[in-house]
């Protein structure tokens, strides 16, 4: 990054978000200012949309800061190997097995091997393909990816070299995992506000509707008041 302060205000300000949307949730149900069992109590009934918004502001927190470590701290290691030589990428030990050719159903491939692993305890193997059509004369190359929780292993082959090696792509990317994880929170979180609002709009048009029938006013005038509630807690 060349010293650039941007990383480090973008985590700041990821960690913003999420400490402000764990303090916010804390307050509301009076978490360290009362007892355990009241804000348990008080937990058990937050109407959905305060979870929701909680959930989506934190779920914000993570997308950034998982964008932000996963183009800051990729490491990208770009070799010609041959086959048994070995390679050290963030930890991961990459061993090259070699190539063999394989036949798909529309086009010719050719597909490497690499054994990973870590501490050398075995983690995955990865098979990356340098594909052929012959139809479209056209050629591709496809990645092969591992994904742990942390982070994503990736491996792509590039041209022989005429003499038994290969030029060789290694990646891996810390906390790619976590943008996915990240925006299911986000989906989750907005499903909440928006169950929670519809559930309001529903009561309201209950009112109205009540409201122009004959003997219906009086039990309008209650669902009123539980939408005005709901309302103000949100």
């Amino acid at each position: 990054t060349g010293g650039s302060p941007l990383p480090a205000i973008g985590l700041g300000i990821a960690a913003w978000l999420f400490t402000g949307a764990v303090i916010e949730f804390a307050g509301r149900i009076k978490l360290f200012r009362a007892p355990l069992s009241v804000s348990f109590n008080r937990a058990r009934h937050l109407p959905r949309s305060a979870y929701g918004m909680t959930i989506a502001h934190a779920a914000i927190a993570v997308v950034v800061a998982s964008i932000i470590v996963s183009q800051v701290w990729r490491t990208e290691h770009i070799a010609l190997m041959h086959p048994g030589e070995q390679v050290e990428v963030a930890g991961y030990t990459f061993t090259f097995k070699g190539v063999r050719d394989l036949a798909g159903p529309n086009y010719s491939a050719q597909r490497a091997e690499f054994v990973v692993t870590r501490d050398g305890e075995p983690i995955t193997r990865l098979f990356p393909e340098k594909r052929t059509y012959p139809s479209q004369d056209m050629t591709t190359t496809e990645a092969a990816i591992h994904t742990t929780w942390l982070a994503d292993l990736y491996a792509v082959i590039g041209d022989p070299d005429g003499e038994g090696g290969w030029s060789v792509r290694i990646y891996h990317n810390p906390l790619v995992p976590w943008i996915w994880l990240g925006a299911i929170m986000i989906v989750v979180g907005g499903a909440l506000m928006a169950a929670k609002r519809k559930r309001i709009l529903f009561l309201a048009r209950h009112v109205v509707l009540c409201s122009h029938s004959f003997g219906c006013v009086p039990h309008a005038d209650v669902r009123l008041r539980i939408v005005r509630r709901q309302v103000r807690v949100e």
